[in-house]
């Protein structure tokens, strides 16, 4: 499926936070991101992209049918600027100017960017995956499992330097 079929240009730039200077809706457009989009589908189970095929082509949908396709639509978005965050150092300018008008980016923002990203992604992963369980409770969908890790810091019985 083509990526129009899912999402918008406007919507992954948003996710991102940059201009269509910076992404064009032709860069957007190559096949290799529907593709993309379409095997990241994939990894939830190997039907969805038909599923939702079929379920936003109907008239008239349940509410279980309708959460269905709003989080395929909000899962794109995101599964596409996770792939596109490897090349945004490249794209995305720290500054932009139009001879009048200035736009700087702060520094840092790349970090916090990718972080937010991989939790949305994850989260919406997460969902996309309870909600088509359950419209199909026989089929069996590859859900992400949350894996929760602690670490404590404990102090030295004895101090490194003297010795006591």
């Amino acid at each position: 499926m083509a990526l129009s079929d899912y999402t918008t240009p406007q919507e992954i730039r948003a996710v991102l936070g940059v201009s269509s200077t910076e992404l064009t809706d032709e860069t957007l457009a190559l096949s290799m991101y529907g593709t993309l989009a379409t095997l990241g589908l994939e990894d939830i189970h190997k039907n969805l992209p038909t599923e939702f095929s079929t379920v936003s082509a109907l008239p008239v949908k349940t509410s279980q049918q309708q959460r269905f396709v709003d989080l395929v639509k909000l899962y794109v978005p995101y599964k596409i600027a996770k792939e596109l965050l490897t090349s945004l150092p490249l794209f995305a300018v720290k500054q932009l100017s139009d001879g009048r008008a200035e736009f700087q980016r702060q520094a840092d923002v790349f970090n916090d960017l990718r972080d937010g990203v991989d939790a949305a992604l994850n989260s919406l992963k997460f969902r996309l995956s309870a909600t088509y369980a359950s419209m199909y409770p026989a089929v069996i969908v590859n859900t992400p499992t949350a894996t929760f890790s602690s670490v404590r810091a404990a102090g030295l019985a004895v101090n490194p330097i003297t010795g006591v």
